[in-house]
């Protein structure tokens, strides 16, 4: 399921409160080499929910790296335990919605990264490292 669709599900769940979903997916490549051999690959894929509810002054905060059924699930009871258990605060509020102009994009991201294979990935670790060391061979 797309990150959007679990976000509107999950805010579909929580009628009746002012909610806060935060969703992130990050897929992670890490390549180490030294002398032109590959010393360490590690590639990963982090994903994770968080919530935060307000009723009746309180606030319910939860998170979860499962987003399962069963998981956002687990997450949605306890953002709403805790806000059982929290402190009345008449000033917690949910930030309003911006959108960023284009102007502030700051394109510090090169999407072209992601399409690389893990072939490419050694080959431009290597590629570094020679070049480094043609800096500075220590």
């Amino acid at each position: 399921m797309e990150l959007q669709q679990i976000a509107e599900q999950t805010i579909k769940q929580l009628a009746g409160y002012k909610a806060e979903v935060y969703l992130n997916r990050s897929e992670n490549t890490s390549v180490s080499v030294l002398d032109q051999k590959i010393e360490e690959l590690k590639t990963s894929i982090e994903q994770s929910l968080a919530l935060r509810v307000l009723r009746d002054n309180k606030m319910g905060f939860a998170y979860t790296s499962d987003l399962s059924p069963d998981g956002i699930a687990f997450c949605l009871h306890h953002a709403q335990e805790n806000l059982k258990y929290n402190q009345e605060d008449a000033f917690w509020d949910i930030a309003e919605k911006k959108h960023l102009s284009s102007e502030k994009h700051l394109d510090i991201y090169d999407s072209t990264l992601k399409s690389l294979s893990i072939t490419d990935k050694i080959s431009f670790a290597m590629q570094t490292e020679k070049i480094a060391r043609g800096f500075d061979p220590r």
